[in-house]
Formats: C-alpha cells, structure tokens, sequence
C-alpha cells in the first residue's frame, strides 16, 4: 500500500524547479531551507490547497496499486477436523448430531427465542429424532469424512514433526554431535543471551556488531 505523501512534499515537487531558477547558485540542503521557508509563510488557505492535492494523489496511488495488486481469493478450507484431534494425538469420533446441531442451532434460536442452552439443546434433539434416515446419513457420511480428514492430518503432522526432530534443549546446544563430546559453555554468551534484547531495546540504533561490542563493555564492568 502506497504511502500518503504529505502537502509539504506535494508543495515542493510543484515549486522546486521555479525557487531553483530564482536561486541558481543554491546547494541541496540550501533549496529544502528556502522551500520550507516559503512553505511556512504561506496562509492556511493555500496550504489547504495542497492538502486536497496530497489526498487526490494518495487516493490515485491507491486505486493504481489495487489494480496491480489484486486480492488473493481466500480458500474455503474446512478445519472442523482439528477438534476431533487430541493433545494425545488419538483422534476423537465426530458426532453425527453433533455436526447437525452445530449447522441448525441459530436457526432454531431464532425460532425460540426465549429459550435457555438447555431447552435449546433438548430442542435440536427431538429435530433430530423426527428428521427421515435419508437426511440423517447425510451428516452420518460428514462425521466419517471428518474422522478421516482427522486422521490423515494427524498421521502428516506426526510425520513432520519426526522428520524434523524436537528443537534442542538448552544444555544440548553444548554437545558436539560429531563426536558427542561437551562444550563447554561460555558465561558471557550465557549473559549475552539473556540481555541481548533489553540491550537492543536501549540502544536501537545499533547494529548487530555494535549490540555485541555494547554487551562486551557491560560484561567487563559487572563485579566479581
């Protein structure tokens, strides 16, 4: 999404050329001064024209970038499946009524509503035990489609999570898989990781060299 250029800004690329030619000898730095100057003698009036042009370019760039930007049409993918997967990982047998409730229950509450969950409940049972067999297979065959779905992803997920193995503990970082010996672990980089961040978070001009070098002045003046 494009930026909204301010009125100065639109100001400035209108004048530039003109305050140039009746300052032929002045630098970069120079014309920014003049601009901003003349900028600030202006009357609100006129400022307010280039406030109405800095929206109507802004509203521009916008439709322009929408064009080359077009939406991604979002899928329709059904997770219902991930509540039928357990901490455990065991999957768990989706509810024919249950898959009925869910889809009718604002129906019905708009049909009682003064009922109670309760009331609303013993309701959608009794719709449930008057509706034919041939409706009721239609949410029998979605309760197995689902134990299904449930366990195909169940199985993926356990697949990639042995393929890529648990992330390595604290202390595991320090043995050297090559030949399992012991590292042994360094109490600066030890400090170094544990304040890294606030260190950052005062100093956020700093580079990534410049955090190390700032941690490295902190660690030489702590006490024994």
């Amino acid at each position: 999404m494009p930026r909204k250029m301010s009125p100065f800004v639109v100001f400035c690329n209108k004048n530039r050329a003109r305050v140039k030619e009746l300052n032929p000898n002045a630098q970069f730095a120079d014309m920014g001064r003049l601009l901003a100057e003349i900028w600030s003698n202006l009357s609100e009036q006129t400022k307010n024209i280039y406030r109405v042009e800095a929206e109507r370019l802004h509203n521009i760039a916008v439709e322009e970038w929408k064009e080359k930007n077009p939406p991604k049409p979002v899928e329709n993918v059904d997770t219902r499946w991930q509540a039928y997967v357990m901490p455990s990982g065991q999957i768990r047998k989706p509810s024919p009524f249950v898959l009925f409730a869910n889809k009718n229950r604002a129906r019905v509450q708009e049909m009682h509503p003064g009922a109670g969950f309760a009331e609303i409940g013993r309701k959608m049972g009794e719709i449930w035990h008057a509706i034919d067999g041939k409706t009721r297979a239609i949410f029998e065959k979605e309760a197995i489609k689902l134990k299904e779905q449930a366990t195909k992803e169940s199985k993926k997920a356990k697949r990639l999570a042995k393929k890529n193995g648990p992330k390595p503990t604290k202390w595991e970082s320090y043995l050297t898989t090559s030949t399992g010996k012991i590292r042994k672990p360094s109490p600066f980089v030890l400090f170094a990781n544990k304040n890294r961040v606030r260190v950052m978070e005062m100093n956020p001009e700093l580079n990534f060299a410049e955090i190390g070098k700032k941690l490295g002045e902190i660690w030489h003046k702590l006490d024994g």
